[in-house]
C-alpha cells in the first residue's frame, strides 16, 4: 500500500527484533538506575483489550449482550476486570510538575494545541504506572531484565521502538547492525538522529505519547521529541467506520479509480487534524475534477498547446513585454512557496494546498481573459515574434513550474510529469528554487520534452 501511494519510509521495525529487545533492556536499566522503577502491588481495573490499567473515573457501568452488568473503559468501550497483582511500577506521579512545565515552555509541542487541555487533565490525575505484566498472562512480551516471571508493559516496550530505529538504524542494504546496545551507541544516536522532530500519531493514543513517553524519556535523561502531531480519525458520512455497518472504505478501490495522486490529494485536503475527516466519495470526486482535472490539468494542457507554441519552447523572460497584471501575478507567485512552507510547519495541509489552488484559479482566469489563441499568426517562427503571446505563456508556465514544485509532496506523479515536460532537473525542484524566477538560475535551450498524456482523466462516478 505504501508503494502504491508513493509513501517512502526509512525503516520497518518489528518489536520482536533483537535490536529492539536490546533497546528496551537498556531503557529499562536506565529507569531502574534512576530510581524510577520499583516493585509494588497493583489492585484496580484492568482492560485486557487495551493492555491498560485504569483509574476509577475511567470506568463506567454498562451491560453485556445478555444484559448482565459489566464495567467498561470510558475511552475505548472495552470490558474491564478487577485485578490484584505484584509487578514493577514506574514513578509517573513524580513527573507531574515536569510534564506541566514542558507543556508550558513548549506551547507547540502538541499539535493541535487544543489537545493540550486533554493532556493536562490526565496529568492532574496521574498515579504511578504499572510497567510490567506477569509472564503467565503475557508470555509474548519482552522479559524484564533479571526477572523471568515478568514481561515489560506493552506501552513501554512499543514506545521504545522510536529509540530503537535511532540507535540501530538499517543500513543502505536493509540490514540492521546487530551489536549490543551501549552508552557509546546511544550517544552516537543522540548526536545524530535523536530526538525526532515530529511524532505523528492518532488522537486515541495521545496519553501514551504525550504523557508516558515524555516521562520515560525524562526519567532516562533523554531529550524529548520536538513536536507531537495527533491527528483525527476518518468517519464515513459522519459515522464511525465498522464492518457491522458495512461502511468501511477500501483504499485500494479508490487508488485504482482516482489514482494515488487523486486519493492523496483528498486525504490531505479533507483529512482532520483538530477534528475527524469525513469520507464521502462525492466530495472526493468533486475535489478531483474541480481542483486537479480542471484547475491544474486543464491549465497545463492549454498552456502547452501546439497551436500556441508550435516549437514547444520555454517562453523567454522579456520584462518589457509584461504588463502590470503580469508583474503582479509573478510577484504574488513567488510568495506561494513561503506561505505553503509556513502552513506545513503548522501541520495545516489544507491551508497550504488551498493557497496553491487559489493561485492556479487566478492564472486560469488570467489565461482565459488574455485570449492567447487570438494572438497566433501564420508566420510564427518562435514565441519571440509575438511578444505578448510569449509573455502570457511565460506567466502561465512559470506559474505551473512554481506550483507543481511546491505540490510535489501532495501529488508526486502529476507534478513529476509536468516538471519533466518542462525539463526542470531534479536538483532544481526545491522550495528554494520555486521562490525565484526560472531565468535567474537556468536558461532552457531547444524544444521541451514531449508532452505527457492527460494528467488527470475524467472519471465517471
Amino acid at each position: 500500500m505504501f508503494d502504491e501511494m508513493d509513501i517512502s519510509y526509512d525503516d520497518f521495525i518489528r518489536t520482536t527484533q533483537r535490536r529492539h529487545k536490546e533497546t528496551v533492556n537498556f531503557l529499562w536499566k536506565r529507569l531502574m538506575d534512576s530510581g524510577n522503577i520499583y516493585i509494588g502491588k497493583y489492585e484496580g481495573w484492568y482492560c485486557v483489550s487495551d493492555e491498560s490499567f485504569l483509574m476509577p473515573n475511567q470506568v463506567i457501568d454498562s451491560k453485556d449482550s445478555q444484559g448482565n452488568p459489566i464495567k467498561i473503559s470510558v475511552e475505548s468501550g472495552h470490558t474491564v476486570q478487577w485485578v490484584t497483582e505484584t509487578n514493577y511500577k514506574f514513578r509517573l506521579s513524580n513527573f507531574k510538575q515536569q510534564l506541566l512545565e514542558w507543556l508550558d515552555t513548549h506551547p507547540e509541542a502538541l499539535i493541535p494545541t487544543g489537545r493540550t487541555t486533554e493532556v493536562r487533565s490526565h496529568i492532574a490525575e496521574l498515579g504511578d504506572l504499572s510497567v510490567s505484566r506477569n509472564s503467565r498472562r503475557s508470555s509474548w512480551g519482552i522479559e524484564v531484565p533479571g526477572d523471568p516471571e515478568q514481561v515489560v508493559y506493552v506501552w513501554l516496550d512499543a514506545l521504545a521502538n522510536y529509540l530503537t530505529v535511532a540507535v540501530f538504524p538499517y543500513d543502505e542494504v536493509g540490514r540492521s547492525e546487530m551489536e549490543e546496545m551501549s552508552e557509546e551507541r546511544l550517544q552516537k544516536a543522540l548526536s545524530g538522529s535523536w530526538p525526532p522532530l515530529v511524532h505523528v500519531i492518532g488522537k486515541d493514543i495521545v496519553k501514551f505519547h504525550a504523557i508516558y513517553w515524555p516521562a520515560f524519556l525524562m526519567a532516562a535523561g533523554l531529550p524529548l521529541p520536538s513536536k507531537i502531531v495527533a491527528h483525527g480519525h476518518w468517519t464515513a458520512k459522519k459515522e464511525k467506520m465498522s464492518k457491522s455497518k458495512g461502511n468501511v472504505v477500501h483504499p485500494k478501490y479508490l487508488i485504482d479509480k482516482y489514482g494515488s495522486d487523486g486519493f492523496r490529494y483528498f486525504l490531505l485536503v479533507e483529512g482532520g487534524i483538530s477534528s475527524d475527516g469525513d469520507y464521502d466519495e462525492a466530495i472526493l470526486s468533486n475535489r478531483y475534477h474541480a481542483d486537479l482535472a480542471n484547475n491544474l490539468g486543464n491549465l497545463f494542457s492549454r498552456s502547452i498547446s501546439k497551436a500556441l507554441n508550435p516549437k514547444n519552447e520555454w517562453p523567454q523572460y522579456l520584462e518589457e513585454s509584461f504588463n502590470e497584471e503580469d508583474k503582479v501575478l509573478l510577484k504574488e507567485l513567488y510568495q506561494i512557496p513561503k506561505n505553503v512552507d509556513e502552513a506545513i510547519q503548522e501541520v495545516n495541509f489544507p491551508r497550504g494546498i488551498e493557497t496553491v489552488m487559489e493561485c492556479l484559479r487566478k492564472v486560469n482566469k488570467y489565461f482565459h481573459a488574455n485570449e492567447p489563441w487570438k494572438l497566433i499568426t501564420n508566420h510564427q517562427d518562435s514565441l519571440l515574434t509575438v511578444p505578448r503571446l510569449n509573455a502570457i505563456l511565460y506567466v502561465t508556465m512559470e506559474s505551473l513550474r512554481v506550483t507543481c514544485t511546491v505540490l510535489q509532496f501532495v501529488i508526486p506523479r502529476a507534478t513529476s510529469a509536468i516538471l519533466d515536460h518542462f525539463d526542470i532537473p531534479p536538483h532544481h525542484r526545491t522550495f528554494q528554487h520555486s521562490q525565484q524566477p526560472f531565468y535567474q538560475y537556468t536558461s532552457p535551450q531547444g524544444p521541451l520534452s514531449p508532452s505527457p498524456k492527460i494528467i488527470f482523466k475524467r472519471i465517471q462516478t
